[in-house]
């Protein structure tokens, strides 16, 4: 083009992709055995830019006795599930979903299950 010409282009934009999702997983899984039927089960959500607010997941409890919950993580990426009054006996916990928002489940990092005597 010169210098004070003007030319015509015929061109059409296109949004960028939105960036892919971050990688989330479960960090840990702690258990406490409270008298001689209740647990608790204690799910930390974390990813490389730390933990993961408002995850929500859902845990399946098998053994003697069987339950599935629900949770969603607080702004320090922890969930405490409590179950009571169960059978006494082996039991594993296994998350089973998680979700959360611009976040992917990456099971492969990370914890997926959790094994606990009551």
């Amino acid at each position: 083009i010169v210098a004070g010409g003007t030319t015509t282009m015929d061109f059409a934009l296109t949004a960028a992709p939105p960036p892919p999702p971050t990688a989330m997983w479960i960090d840990a899984i702690s258990t406490k055995v409270m008298g001689r039927r209740h647990l608790n089960l204690v799910v930390q959500v974390t990813s490389d830019a730390g933990p993961v607010a408002g995850a929500a997941g859902r845990l399946e409890l098998t053994g003697p006795e069987q339950w599935q919950s629900v949770f969603t993580t607080d702004s320090s990426g922890i969930a405490t599930i409590k179950f009571r009054f169960l059978t006494r006996g082996l039991y594993r916990g296994t998350i089973t979903s998680l979700t959360a928002t611009g976040y992917l489940w990456d099971p492969s990092r990370g914890l997926t299950f959790v094994e606990v005597v009551v």
